[in-house]
């Protein structure tokens, strides 16, 4: 692995403080510039928000780890050296998502520029003696590409990504302290305080965290994730984690394909909708879904701490049942309604739903 069992320094909790703070200036910067330049995309039919808002929160996020990261290294922590590797491999990700903030990139790009991390990942684990089979360099490029991406699709309301973010890194620091992995614990705190300091200016709808944002973030977990599910007693441990987005990616694959679209068109189906749909506010919406995140990671700890995959796969399934089941997605008559709905659609004009008013 390219993140061994080492000693960390209590640093790392200086280092926290620090990516917190860093986060919430270089957000605030981001802001102001992304106001000024005019780094706003427009709001499509799919989006729940209807004003123009800079898509580039991700610059805080990124850059933050990013300088917490060597500042803790020029302060003579030198097992952090480890970490590189990932921060570098999130780099092609985080420059194609910022060059469809501010421009557009095709779905094809991004996941050549997720493929290119994975590459950078094993290149580096090459560079320090440790090889890759063929089956486990398949097995890391399509888990990054996967969960990278079901990340980014959750990324649909003021707070939601970031908030699940928070959820999810906090259970993998855990995960990873109980098993001796303090430079996975490092990167995962790195990234909570990062999200907090991005947290208020989201939250407040100030700034949002663009692809550059929820694609970074999404490559970081699912790296952490793999690397952690190497080292736990029950690999689902990990996998566990990522439950809400995988969920969300399994329904709305099942959907699409439901009514003969194309996998990567956008719709107004998305759990975060259907909340909106149903008269929630954005809080009351991604207060909710950051739940479900939560008791996805929740079951990742206790699977860790039990060892046990029966109990990953028995939790998950029944919370992947409910949701389904409440969502609609396991009743007869609700998907004969959404195949119609999603018939009638097209790209221009999405399916509206019990008065739906973007941003209402």
């Amino acid at each position: 692995m390219i993140l061994s069992q080492v000693g960390l320094p209590y640093a790392g909790v200086a280092a926290a403080i620090l990516s917190a703070f860093v986060a919430a200036g270089l957000t605030a910067g981001a802001q102001l510039l992304g106001n000024r330049y005019h780094w706003c995309g427009t709001p499509l039919a799919h989006h729940t928000h209807n004003q123009s808002v800079p898509r580039v929160g991700g610059i805080g996020v990124y850059g933050a780890i990013v300088l917490s990261t060597v500042v803790t290294l020029f302060a003579s922590v030198q097992p952090l050296r480890i970490v590189i590797p990932i921060l570098l491999a999130a780099l092609p990700v985080f420059m194609v998502g910022l060059f469809d903030d501010l421009r557009h990139a095709s779905p094809r790009t991004k996941i050549v520029a997720q493929a290119l991390g994975a590459a950078i990942l094993i290149a580096a684990n090459r560079a320090v003696g440790l090889h890759f089979s063929l089956f486990a360099a398949l097995l890391l490029g399509g888990w990054i590409i996967i969960t990278t991406n079901s990340f980014n699709l959750i990324d649909g309301l003021d707070s939601l990504a970031s908030g699940s973010a928070i959820v999810m890194a906090s259970c993998l620091a855990l995960i990873n302290l109980s098993t001796g992995q303090p430079a996975l614990s490092f990167l995962s705190l790195l990234l909570v305080a990062a999200c907090l300091g991005f947290f208020p200016f989201n939250f407040r709808k100030k700034v949002f965290l663009g692809d550059c944002g929820s694609l970074t973030i999404g490559f970081i977990l699912s790296v952490i994730a793999f690397e952690t599910a190497q080292v736990t007693r029950s690999p689902l441990a990990a996998i566990a984690i990522f439950g809400y987005p995988l969920t969300e990616t399994s329904f709305t694959v099942m959907r699409r394909l439901l009514a003969g679209h194309p996998l990567l068109r956008p719709d107004r189906e998305h759990f975060h909708h259907k909340l909106r749909h149903a008269g929630l506010s954005v809080f009351q919406s991604s207060g909710i879904l950051v739940l479900i995140a939560l008791a996805f990671s929740l079951l990742g700890v206790m699977t860790e701490l039990e060892g046990s995959w029966r109990l990953c796969l028995a939790g998950a399934t029944v919370l992947f049942y409910v949701i389904g089941n409440t969502f609609g997605y396991l009743r007869w008559s609700t998907l004969a309604q959404l195949r119609l709905r999603l018939d009638r659609s097209s790209v221009e004009e999405l399916p509206d739903i019990s008065g739906y008013v973007p941003n209402k």
